[in-house]
């Protein structure tokens, strides 16, 4: 059960983590369409995990109006 917390935990992590690089790479004059597609294609995630980095940049604005 400690171990299945913890794997989930560290996807969590990576989940959050990927979008996040996409976002400091660019800066704030980023393409949103581009950082969006940027994490769909990364495949260092698979399944949910993959899923809610690509919702979590889909979702942000990056500093755009």
């Amino acid at each position: 059960m400690k171990r299945k917390l913890l794997r989930i935990g560290l996807l969590g992590l990576v989940a959050l983590a990927i979008p996040s690089a996409v976002v400091l790479a660019e800066g704030p004059s980023g393409n949103h369409g581009a950082d969006v597609s940027a994490v769909a294609k990364d495949d260092r995630t698979t399944g949910r995990v993959h899923g809610e980095a690509v919702s979590a940049v889909a979702r942000g604005d990056h500093g755009q109006p």
